[in-house]
């Protein structure tokens, strides 16, 4: 029998012909299938890419270019665990893929595992060089992870690499604040500011770094250009209005705040913080009005209800503020200022034992409010220890607390 009519074992050249013309059409409609995912990619339509990329994978489950982009198309859906497995089978096909490392570190990032992501940028520069993305991705990282000095180093060769990127300038200058370095610091904000100078988030960030830093008075400066840039975007008036507040200058805090208000009327923060701003300016009454009214918006906001703690213990209503800081504690328990505040009124209560265990866990990390000292002294002071007492009170005076500052020094006139 001729092996040409399909006797057996047929003929092996027909079959290897038609192995290549399946293979090639399997080539083309996975090529076609890859251009057309990018397209929808491109235009945000990720359902749709995510389907043909996924056709694609099918297709040449070996093309780790579709895979790539693949998981692109599933990151921004949010299926993080989806995204990461075909990363990971990604790189096990090519382990050198700078993309790859990247997508697969920002996956993880969003997922939460910061240390696996934090390796996966470094294996991204590691194949990638220069090229690599991840520079400013991983100082960025770096520095939330509180490791200030690696991130400098590698925001520096995000700058030289990328010196348009405003992002790079912001990783160096963040990373230089937290570190003390002020005028390095500054010097870096305003090299990404001269590249986009009327983004208004990024002179809130700088705002929110020099207050952090200590540099109020720039801080204030920063918010009020976020503002010129963009007057209604309700937060930043009320981080003006905080900024204000800080310095002691409650009158502006308070016009700020209300001015956030009238753009955003059912914000209990703003309640919140209109409600102290009052209290701050002898209204105890209508400060307690708008407390009370962020509480309605928001029963689960725990500064509205420290802060209505305050008041009332200023009017002498002990058992109601106390009751007020419990809730408070209750929704935030690790928030030290909450502590601080109940053991100071266990103190004026009496409950000195009960004020220690709070003073105790008010100060098991050093505070960033400096009105847990001023509170923490109080403590110290009704237990009899005084000497120690009014050296918190003197760490509670600094320039960038100036409610802290008044009451401490108030306390060391009347407590000698």
């Amino acid at each position: 029998m001729d092996d040409t009519t399909g006797g057996a074992g047929g003929n092996p050249h027909l079959k290897t012909r038609r192995f290549c013309l399946l293979a090639a059409f399997r080539k083309a409609v996975a090529t076609w299938t890859l251009r057309s995912g990018s397209s929808e990619l491109t235009q945000h339509n990720n359902v749709s890419a995510a389907r043909d990329f996924k056709f694609a994978v099918l297709l040449d489950p070996n093309d780790y270019v579709a895979r790539d982009y693949y998981a692109v198309a599933l990151l921004r859906q949010k299926k993080f665990a989806e995204a990461i497995r075909e990363l990971r089978t990604e790189i096990r096909l090519h382990p050198s893929s700078t993309y790859g490392h990247y997508n697969l570190a920002e996956a993880l990032h969003d997922e939460g595992k910061a240390d696996q992501a934090i390796a996966e940028w470094r294996l991204s520069i590691q194949y990638g060089g220069r090229s690599s993305p991840a520079y400013t991705a991983l100082a960025w990282a770096l520095i939330h992870t509180h490791k200030y000095v690696e991130a400098d180093a590698v925001a520096q060769q995000a700058v030289r690499y990328m010196p348009d990127d405003y992002v790079a300038y912001e990783a160096l200058g963040c990373a230089y604040l937290r570190q003390g370095n002020l005028q390095n610091g500054i010097a870096a904000y305003r090299e990404a500011l001269n590249i986009e100078p009327e983004n208004a988030e990024l002179h809130q960030r700088f705002a929110y770094n020099l207050r952090n830093a200590h540099q109020l008075d720039g801080a204030i400066v920063e918010y009020g250009e976020a503002i010129r840039h963009d007057a209604t975007h309700a937060p930043y008036h009320r981080y003006l209005a905080y900024a204000l507040y800080l310095r002691g200058d409650y009158s502006r805090s308070l016009v700020e705040a209300q001015q956030a208000l009238q753009l955003d009327p059912k914000s209990p923060s703003v309640h919140n913080s209109i409600g102290y701003e009052l209290f701050m300016l002898h209204q105890p009454e209508a400060a307690l009005k708008e407390l009370r009214l962020a509480l309605t918006i928001d029963p689960k906001d725990a500064p509205a209800h420290d802060n209505l703690g305050c008041v009332l213990f200023f009017q002498g209503k002990l058992d109601q503020a106390q009751q007020e800081y419990l809730l408070a504690i209750q929704i935030e328990p690790n928030t030290a200022i909450l502590h601080a505040d109940l053991g100071e009124l266990l103190a004026r209560k009496g409950d000195t034992k009960a004020a220690l265990a709070e003073y105790q866990t008010a100060l098991k990390s050093p505070p960033d409010d400096p009105m847990v000292y001023k509170c923490c002294g109080y403590i110290l002071y009704k237990t009899g220890q005084k000497a120690k007492a009014r050296q918190m009170w003197r760490k509670a005076i600094t320039p960038d607390a100036a409610d802290a500052a008044q009451q401490s020094r108030e306390y060391l006139a009347k407590y000698p």
